[in-house]
């Protein structure tokens, strides 16, 4: 599902296939409440965060990142906004050094450490690792979020808050990516559905590149679900009307009178 855009991501169904949290692996949900934590006065950058991690595992997933660890992951992040700011302009870079952590004397030591990191060649150890990995997610996530046209601030503070929660929901810094398959199925089932509304499930099969019988499958079990969510909804209705009609129940017996004797 990776030609989906974040924007196609935040339209009707998908959305909500997204906002369900039982439709994502276990270990992704604990990386989402790191996240949403992070981001919690920033809702117009939170509901992005689970279409571009979608996208991410997609395009990246089954795939284990080494990672900074916690006491070195602010010090890189604000190298990497440094460098990034070195490559556009030299001389702002040199004068805003300070902003960044940097004294004179390092510039040249996280020069050469940014450019290793950038460097796609592989490397065996840890150490050597964490730096490319990082760089190729945030790389891969600026790549996702493009189309929102966030200012660069912007665009920092998201993608630093999602490698934040894989940072801190990983075991031994190293983070591994799961394929979402669930929502992959979701979503495709969503999109045969809709296509089906004006084609027929041979034109469906050739057109998702699937068989006849995966078609009728999905077909099958979207009415099913269908139904289980309107029987759901009816029964909530019920509920809620039984609610109301017990709060808004008057006893009909009348309370005993006082002051008198009833020997």
């Amino acid at each position: 599902m990776s030609e989906e855009s974040i924007l196609s991501l935040l339209e009707g169904d998908v959305k909500d296939i997204l906002m369900d949290q039982d439709n994502w692996p276990k270990s992704i949900r604990r990386l989402f409440e790191i996240v949403d934590s992070v981001l919690i006065d920033r809702p117009d950058l939170k509901m992005y965060a689970r279409p571009a991690l979608y996208l991410l595992s997609s395009k990246q997933g089954c795939f284990s990142h080494c990672l900074p660890s916690v006491t070195n992951e602010k010090s890189f992040f604000k190298q990497k906004r440094w460098y990034d700011l070195y490559l556009v302009d030299q001389d702002l870079a040199l004068k805003q050094r300070h902003l960044y952590g940097i004294n004179t004397g390092s510039i040249d030591q996280v020069l050469h450490f940014m450019q290793e990191a950038h460097d796609p060649a592989e490397e065996k150890s840890y150490q050597q690792k964490w730096p490319k990995h990082t760089i190729r997610l945030m790389t891969e996530l600026g790549e996702i979020i493009k189309p929102l046209n966030l200012s660069e601030s912007d665009k920092y503070l998201f993608i630093e808050a999602l490698l934040h929660g894989k940072i801190n929901s990983s075991l031994k810094n190293v983070y591994y990516l799961p394929r979402c398959s669930s929502i992959d199925v979701r979503i495709l089932a969503l999109n045969v559905m809709k296509f089906m509304r004006n084609g027929n499930p041979d034109a469906a099969a050739r057109h998702f590149n699937i068989s006849l019988v995966h078609v009728y499958r999905i077909c099958r079990e979207e009415r099913k679900r269908q139904k289980e969510a309107r029987d759901k909804q009816e029964a909530s209705s019920n509920y809620d009307g039984y609610i109301a009609k017990q709060t808004n129940f008057k006893h009909p017996l009348k309370p005993l009178t006082q002051g008198k004797n009833h020997d």
